[in-house]
């Protein structure tokens, strides 16, 4: 999973954390790798990714 993550961020993909999951686990954003960048709402992943290609990991 990782080297996948590797290769969307090299591509120039984005990758965010889906607040509510993060929530439920207790993890904050010191706890994810590096390039996400950041926690999000799904109404926030909704108005962010309009029109795009979107790969669910």
């Amino acid at each position: 999973m990782p080297e996948l993550l590797d290769q969307v961020v090299a591509s120039g993909g984005h990758l965010w954390a889906c607040r509510m999951s993060a929530d439920m686990q207790h993890l904050t954003e010191a706890d994810l790798r590096d390039d996400v960048e950041g926690m999000i709402s799904a109404s926030d992943f909704i108005e962010l990714t309009e029109g795009a290609q979107l790969l669910f990991v």
